[in-house]
């Protein structure tokens, strides 16, 4: 607990047991709801206005402890940054785990300092909540990007593209370049102020996008790979590299930034046969979406087709051999009626892309 302008301010939380399920609890909740407890009173009314109240939390019971870390958005949200570890000995070979508790504890050690360091000098800096404007708290703490020809973009978040809670996706506005980098060029344009839609994902079928894009058929493309911080900017050439799309997403959670394009007010009434064309162009090149559905298809102002939605998108499964192919998402959606044979981690086949569009209404 520290103390900013008479305001004390929790930065981590402790709920342990003497065993884990002590008093038919789960210490994990527990720490959670105390998080909310501390940050709810009006004592601390003006920290909420100016950030998401970072905190972070420490669980456990007997020799069972995890990390968790909350925020407050427009609700709380609390999610575990480790699994619960065994802080006892277990056998005669524990050097590989003593190893990575000491690499865990000191990496917590380091976030407390951070997030002291976020409260004292950070947040009297920011701007209070204020009705009917976007602000900060409300989005994802990412705001840079650089494109592929190395110019560094700020932008500014406007809202969610959907209402779902779980929505990562966000229509934003591209503010003029900033000079992050001296050596690299910074000169905006016209072109460079607009409306930009943010995503993050743990996998992405870029190769497809930018075909698409090519050929006007989807938004440009302006960054995919990690999302940017003060450690992925120092190292450039890692900020621009492109990860494919694996079967299993284990890879680190990226960044996508792609133009917004405003759609029609009216579907052309070849709709389905101009999305039949460029599925057409998809699969003769080697390529497969995965998933279409309405939401995922937008005809824009000029009525061609705009298809807006990597995720699952990659190459066709012709060479199992070199095992880069698109496959389904491992947790995908049992209600919505896929074509026959469609299951978590099953390979996209362009027979699934046609017998989805012979569904979707228009």
């Amino acid at each position: 607990m520290i103390s900013v302008n008479d305001t004390r301010i929790p930065l981590v939380i402790i709920e342990l047991k003497k065993e884990l399920g002590e008093g038919g609890c789960d210490p994990t909740t527990q720490a959670g709801l105390s998080m909310k407890r501390y940050w709810i009173p009006a004592e601390r009314q003006p920290i909420r206005e100016r950030c998401c109240c970072p905190t972070l939390m420490l669980a456990g019971g007997g020799p069972w402890l995890g990390v968790l870390g909350g925020v407050f958005t427009d609700r709380f949200i609390v999610q575990r940054l480790t699994p619960m570890e065994w802080f006892a000995h277990s056998s005669t070979k524990e050097d590989g785990r003593v190893y990575h508790l000491t690499r865990v504890l000191i990496a917590f050690r380091e976030c407390i300092h951070d997030l002291e360091t976020f409260y004292r000098s950070e947040v009297p800096k920011l701007r209070a909540l204020e009705a009917g404007h976007a602000h900060p708290r409300f989005y994802p703490f990412s705001n840079t990007f650089v494109d592929e020809a190395g110019k560094v973009f700020t932008f500014q978040y406007v809202r969610k593209l959907e209402s779902d809670p779980a929505c990562v996706t966000y229509l934003a506005r591209i503010d003029s370049p900033q000079p992050i980098f001296p050596d690299l060029p910074t000169s905006a344009t016209p072109a460079d102020s607009c409306n930009i839609v943010v995503k993050f994902v743990n996998r992405y079928g870029t190769e497809v996008h930018e075909f698409l894009a090519k050929r006007n058929h989807a938004p440009r493309l302006r960054y995919c790979g990690p999302i940017p911080n003060s450690v992925v900017q120092e190292r450039l050439p890692e900020a621009l590299k492109v990860l494919p799309p694996p079967g299993l997403s284990l890879g680190p959670m990226q960044m996508v930034v792609m133009d917004y394009v405003p759609q029609s007010k009216h579907t052309p009434a070849d709709a389905r046969s101009k999305v039949k064309v460029v599925l057409d162009e998809l699969h003769s090149n080697g390529f497969v979406f995965g998933d279409l559905r309405p939401q995922n298809v937008l005809f824009d102002e000029s009525g061609e087709v705009q298809f807006i939605d990597f995720d699952w998108t990659g190459r066709s499964n012709d060479d199992k051999s070199d095992g880069i192919y698109a496959r389904y998402p491992l947790n995908i959606s049992q209600n919505i009626p896929w074509p026959e044979g469609v299951k978590g981690l099953s390979t996209i086949l362009p027979q699934h892309d046609q017998e989805m569009c012979a569904k979707m209404f228009f």
